[in-house]
């Protein structure tokens, strides 16, 4: 691919990027609990939606309410198309960068 056309899939994936709405990180689950009763006896009870991602590398959870989870997942999928979109443009900066390289463009006094 050439640079021009290099240069238009980097701005494409800019444009994309920047039509992202609101989006986070991590997923969501069912979560069941077992109780157990005064005689004795265990129940199963649930299963309740859990949103699960990690911050400041601990795994933090919450219950939310069942009607926001088709919101939670909408939201995760954006994070998701966005952490690939990051991805091709780091990509496609780095053929960019290489092409750069090749034909000469490095500032002098950049050393490898």
């Amino acid at each position: 691919m050439n640079t021009t056309q290099l240069q238009s899939r980097l701005h494409q994936t800019l444009q994309q990027i920047a039509q992202l709405k609101p989006m986070r990180k991590g997923s969501v689950t069912e979560q069941t609990v077992t109780t157990q009763a005064k005689d004795g006896q265990s129940a199963q009870r649930g299963p309740y939606p859990l949103y699960t991602c990690k911050k400041k590398g601990r795994t933090r959870s919450k219950r939310i309410p069942r009607e926001r989870v088709p919101l939670y997942r909408e939201q995760i999928e954006r994070f998701r198309r966005f952490q690939d979109l990051i991805a091709e443009y780091a990509e496609i900066s780095e053929q960019l960068a290489d092409g750069e390289a090749a034909s000469g463009g490095q500032k002098k006094g950049f050393r490898i």
